[in-house]
């Protein structure tokens, strides 16, 4: 066996939950949590999706997403979430499903319009998670960090871990 998988195995043995946990909201299964060092913007949308059409694109879809805001939102409002990543912005439409109140702001969850959006978010997520650890790896080190390793390394210890 190759050093490299040996390795390899013993990162992904060693993962602890508490840091897999991390991806997930921790009360409602099956919403990926959007970090918080990562901005993202919200608008409304004032005219609202037919509501019919929205249950049934999305009716399949299994993933969610929550995250921290300050702007109070109520369940039913169909929103739009813009995640900036790289000169580009990902947008997904939504409808929120939960608000919980917080010291700070709110934990909101949406429900995305459709599957091909929620396979969409989990692989941007994944690169939010992604550019958050690589951030990690910088504050904590002297030298200059190779991303593309930092990448490779986050992608072999939780990318398994990542709800599906």
């Amino acid at each position: 066996m190759s050093e490299k998988i040996k390795k390899l195995s013993r990162i992904n043995n060693a993962v602890p939950q508490q840091i897999t946990n991390h991806f997930v909201d921790d009360q409602e299964p099956g919403f990926i949590h959007h970090p918080d060092s990562i901005p993202l913007d919200i608008r409304l949308i004032r005219k609202q999706p037919d509501e019919t059409q929205f249950i049934n694109e999305n009716q399949n879809s299994k993933l969610g997403l929550s995250f921290n805001t300050n702007k109070q939102l109520k369940p039913g409002m169909h929103i739009e979430i813009s995640i900036p990543l790289r000169n580009d912005e990902q947008k997904f439409l939504g409808q929120v499903v939960f608000v919980r109140k917080k010291d700070q702001g709110y934990d909101v969850g949406i429900i995305l319009r459709s599957q091909n959006d929620a396979y969409r978010a989990r692989i941007i997520e994944q690169v939010c998670y992604i550019n958050c650890y690589i951030q990690e790896q910088q504050s904590h080190s002297t030298k200059l960090i190779n991303r593309e390793q930092c990448a490779y390394e986050w992608i072999s210890r939780y990318a398994a871990h990542f709800p599906a």
